[in-house]
């Protein structure tokens, strides 16, 4: 059952177990999730399904206890500069890590509905008194405490958490749906009585996903619990707000005026939801028409004096307000109807005064490098540097850091001379993929040149920075970009270092599938899980591109309790494609 190569058939190997006993003792060592839910579902046989009810009750007594102990600790390594002192929660084994993963099913199902509540109830109250003992530390240290702590809790992005931590975040990354009526009537039940901590409302707002909470309902729990409301709880009231379409008139009047009467969040994140939801209630339409009148004042004024570095933030704040202003609209109005010079003024103003942590820079490059204009390039460059290695959406970063080097190779503008940016391996590692994505879109060399503006950069990932040369290029070729057709002139668009250079890519693979424990990666938070989709990666990138004597490589991944049904499925296809030539 362990063995990845009978991931497929475990229901069949269970269900042919007719000794109860027998049945017992293997059931007992199952460590994943789906086998365990499969015997919840009845589909290994009646005895393994009373085996499973009966264990997953069983648990609940310890998931309480170990929520009412647990502490907490701030470090720099923690996410949100919080962790959980590993010393005070349960040693969960890995049987029981598999019925922990198969406990969202049976909360989506009505199941331990009570006793998941009276849990996290337990962890609220840790959450709370922690706050007060830890208050000074996190002041001193700049940490956004009780944010932080509720992610922890119920976000969970730590290897070491409780297990009501590793359920509430399987049940809200997972795609599970509420289908019982019951569980929908006793989730609107308990949010009408308004007596529910953050990680109680946080729990019934993912159970009720994929339904419609009434909108009264929605906007009473929104009054009630938005001034206490930790960062992603703020999300999830908003996401069930947009959620009520279906509403009366009144009701969607009463919701958007919870709505209206929420104070300037100050991130950009929840400014967006409450956006996204008032549109959805279409509340905003009329306020918008309106608005244009507002915008092209201040366009106007922006562009009086291009060089401002005040009006430079406001180009920026002008460009970014047509993705998450409340009157998006009017925004992509005025600046539609610019003349062309007007706009590709407005943007280099824009991509100048934007600053180091800002959103919507991809589509702003593409914007920019779409006029053709070499004249904008000294704009461009800058975003060539480095990302910071902590960062809070490390997938736009990669995407900026992308975009700006082959635009910037379009327009035939120099790459600036980063040689002082840094000198460990991983940023040695990173910038070499931008300088071969900067070289391989350099319109005006023929592929010669090309070839050897980039030996320096394979040299670095093949040598000093091979430890994090994998997982630097899965990043670039993952990134996502769109827009790149838009770019003026008939050159081909290098999008793919692995697509430019598959075999140094494919070595620099194989390399790291014999020495995965040396793999690390560029950003600060460098998870298990991290290693995992590089050696993945690795692996596809092999099957797709190796020969035969790639086979005995990935095989011996085969067992391997991580990756060993992604290696199955890379030596099918490896397979596959060899008898194929």
């Amino acid at each position: 059952l362990a063995a990845p190569r009978n991931d497929g058939r475990k229901m069949l190997i269970v269900g042919a177990i007719d000794d109860d006993t027998l049945l017992a003792a293997v059931l007992a060592g199952v460590t994943d999730g789906a086998t365990v839910g499969a015997c919840l579902a009845g589909a290994c046989g009646a005895s393994a399904q009373t085996w499973a009810v009966r264990q997953c009750a069983a648990l609940w007594d310890r998931l309480c206890s170990e929520a009412a102990g647990v502490r907490f600790r701030l470090t720099e390594k923690g996410w949100n500069g919080v962790a959980f002192e590993e010393s005070t929660m349960t040693a969960w084994t890995p049987a029981e890590h598999g019925l922990l993963a198969a406990m969202p099913q049976r909360l989506v199902e009505g199941h331990h509905l009570d006793a998941a509540l009276k849990t996290i109830g337990a962890l609220d109250r840790r959450l709370a008194d922690e706050t007060d003992r830890l208050r000074a530390e996190a002041r001193e240290r700049k940490v956004a405490l009780r944010s932080g702590l509720f992610a922890n809790a119920y976000v969970g992005q730590s290897v070491a958490t409780p297990g009501i931590t590793r359920i509430c975040t399987g049940l809200h990354g997972g795609l599970f749906r509420t289908v019982s009526e019951t569980l929908e009537r006793t989730i609107e039940r308990r949010l009408a009585t308004g007596c529910l901590s953050p990680g109680q409302l946080y729990l019934l707002l993912a159970l009720s996903r994929g339904t419609e909470i009434a909108a009264p309902l929605i906007a009473a729990t929104i009054e009630t619990h938005w001034p206490t409301a930790p960062y992603h709880l703020r999300l999830d009231l908003l996401d069930a707000a947009r959620m009520s379409r279906s509403a009366s008139d009144d009701e969607r009047a009463s919701l958007i005026a919870a709505l209206e009467a929420l104070p300037e969040p100050g991130h950009i994140f929840i400014s967006s939801m409450i956006v996204e939801a008032l549109q959805g209630l279409g509340a905003l339409e009329d306020s918008e028409r309106e608005h244009v009148t507002v915008v092209r004042e201040q366009v106007e004024q922006c562009l009086a004096d291009p060089k401002d570095p005040d009006r430079q933030a406001l180009a920026y704040g002008l460009y970014s307000a047509q993705f998450d202003h409340p009157y998006a609209g009017a925004y992509c109005e005025v600046i539609g109807d610019l003349s062309e010079d007007e706009r590709k003024a407005m943007f280099t103003m824009a991509t100048d005064g934007a600053g180091d942590t800002a959103f919507f820079l991809g589509p702003l490059l593409m914007e920019l490098a779409s006029f053709g204009d070499p004249g904008v390039g000294s704009s461009i460059a800058r975003w060539t540097g480095l990302p910071p290695k902590v960062c809070p959406m490390p997938q736009d970063a990669i995407a900026v850091f992308v975009i700006s080097h082959i635009v910037l190779a379009h327009l035939g503008c120099p790459l600036p001379n980063r040689h002082g940016d840094g000198i460990e391996p991983p940023m040695q590692a990173l910038s070499a993929c931008g300088a071969i994505l900067y070289w391989c879109n350099r319109a005006d060399l023929d592929e010669a040149a090309k070839r050897q503006a980039c030996d320096t950069a394979l040299r670095i990932l093949a040598g000093d920075g091979f430890s994090t040369a994998l997982n630097v290029i899965r990043h670039c070729e993952h990134a996502l970009i769109e827009g790149l057709h838009r770019l003026p002139g008939n050159a081909p668009i290098q999008r793919s270092i692995l697509s430019r250079f598959p075999a140094e890519t494919a070595d620099i693979c194989r390399r790291a599938l014999h020495d995965a424990d040396s793999q690390t990666g560029y950003f600060q938070h460098y998870f298990d899980f991290g290693r995992q989709q590089d050696l993945t990666f690795a692996m596809d990138v092999l099957a797709h591109r190796g020969d035969s004597t790639e086979l005995g490589l990935i095989k011996g991944y085969a067992d391997d309790n991580k990756l060993g049904k992604q290696a199955i499925e890379a030596v099918k296809l490896l397979e596959e494609r060899l008898g194929a030539s």
